[in-house]
Order: structure tokens, then C-alpha cells, then sequence
């Protein structure tokens, strides 16, 4: 995540792009920057909107199908969500030119014992580097221009849950299934309706 004034910057890491995972690293980012800013402009990825990237909306009007998770997610916090027009690399530039930046300037050659470590070395890298440098196109550091950006607070607002509720059915071998693994619950529980609360590092049963 890059902001388009400071222009500060936000890596994390992961393994996989699920929804869970997604909303997640919002969470992170607004918390390392203390706050959030009242648009966010995103590619047209499914963790977003649903249709076809011919069938979704630019600011001209037509119908856009928002991912429900996603919407109701932007509405909790209260930002306005924006989306890239599609095939228009130029509106996605700042984004892909922080990627490479990150890929040359962090990355690459780089040892890390697990994921959980890598990202410690890419936020103590934003912290001391990348958002304490001096910006080649603004000619300031990003995280002076950072405390000047009219971010919404986070006070007063816990956490979004960004669990992903998934209705399954426990089996008679009294096990509930789930990306590639299969989770036992109490043998009188075999057939019965759950919900399957999915995190970006665990799962959780509701009976």
C-alpha cells in the first residue's frame, strides 16, 4: 500500500491472496500508518469486485458488483473505494513502481528465516529506509509528509474481524473439510450443519 501524497509506504508478505488475507493486511497497514485515508484505489481483483473486468464499473455508471465482504468491510471503517479502469496501466503506476522498488531495494538477495521474519525486516525496512528516505520525485522524506496527510483515526474502533464464514457440513466420519485439510469435531457432531470461520492462519468451528 503506497500513499499517492507522501508517498509512504506499506510491505507485508504472504503466502496466498484470500480474502482473509487481504482485508488483514489492510488492518496492518492502517495500523503502521495510524490511520487510514478517506479513498482507496484498488485493481479490479476479485477480493474486490466480482464481475468481469468488461462489466464493471468506471465513473461513467454502470452496475458494480463489490465483493459483499469487501463492501461491508470499506463501510466499516468508512472509506470510499476506487477502482483502476481496467487495461489503463497508467493508474496503477505508482503501485507497480513501489513493487519493483521493493523487489530491487529490499528482496532481492535477502535471507529470512520464515515468513514471520521477513516481514519484521520489511516494516523495520519501511521504517528506517523506504519512508526515511528522500524521495526522488517529491524530494522529501515520506514519512515528514506522511504527518501532514488528513488520515481518519482509528480510536474508538476496534479491529475489523476478518474472518471469512464458510457454511460446511461435518461428514460421518465426523470430519469438516478445508483447503487441503480435514479438522475431527465430537463424534455426535457427524452430519451436522457448521460455520467454518476462516483467518489468514488458522480455522475455526462454530457448532
Amino acid at each position: 500500500m503506497v500513499f499517492d501524497y507522501s508517498p509512504a509506504l506499506f510491505v507485508h508478505f504472504t503466502t496466498t491472496q484470500r480474502l482473509e488475507t487481504f482485508l488483514g493486511c489492510h488492518v496492518r497497514a492502517f495500523e503502521a500508518f495510524g490511520g487510514y485515508p478517506r479513498e482507496l484505489l484498488y485493481d479490479n481483483a476479485k477480493t474486490v469486485v466480482l464481475a468481469r473486468p468488461d462489466l464493471r464499473v468506471d465513473a461513467a455508471g454502470q452496475t458494480l458488483r463489490w465483493h459483499p465482504t469487501f463492501l461491508d468491510f470499506a463501510g466499516y471503517y468508512g472509506f470510499t473505494p476506487r477502482l483502476c479502469r481496467p487495461y489503463r496501466a497508467r493508474t496503477q503506476g505508482k503501485v507497480e513502481r513501489m513493487i519493483r522498488y521493493v523487489r530491487e531495494s529490499f528482496f532481492s538477495g535477502r535471507q529470512f528465516v520464515d515468513l514471520a521474519d521477513l516481514n519484521r525486516q520489511a516494516a523495520m525496512w519501511c521504517a528506517t529506509v523506504a519512508n526515511a528516505r528522500v524521495h526522488v520525485t517529491t524530494g522529501e522524506v515520506p514519512a515528514v509528509q506522511l504527518a501532514r496527510e488528513p488520515l481518519l483515526p482509528l480510536t474508538g474502533r476496534p479491529p475489523y474481524d476478518t474472518s471469512v464464514v464458510l457454511p460446511s457440513r461435518v461428514s460421518s466420519a465426523c470430519l469438516v473439510a478445508h483447503a487441503g485439510n480435514a479438522y475431527s469435531v465430537p463424534y455426535l457432531d457427524g452430519g451436522r450443519r457448521v460455520r467454518l470461520l476462516v483467518y489468514e492462519e488458522q480455522a475455526r468451528l462454530e457448532i
